[in-house]
């Protein structure tokens, strides 16, 4: 299985008007990767909803939104905060 990884093209390329292709691959690392598994993995025995999953480009953090009330930080070593 290969890593999760999120690819954002901001401007596409093309040779006639000069224009750049601009890339930030976001990829977490293996701690989050774990942390996030396992988060994942309590939620769902929770029968809880994970409504959204995404990594924030500037904290580099990944945060999951679970059912109604429940925030979940996970910083890149790993560490998770609940909110």
């Amino acid at each position: 299985m290969q890593p999760l990884s999120i690819v954002c093209c901001l401007k596409k390329c093309d040779r006639d008007s000069h224009t750049i292709k601009y890339e930030v691959k976001l990829e977490p690392t293996p701690e989050q990767l774990r942390s996030f598994y396992r988060m994942s993995v309590r939620m769902s025995n929770l029968l809880r909803p994970i409504n959204l999953v995404r990594m924030d480009e500037r904290t580099k953090r990944i945060v999951m939104l679970v059912g109604d009330t429940i925030e979940i930080e996970i910083y890149p070593n790993g560490e998770v905060v609940t909110k």
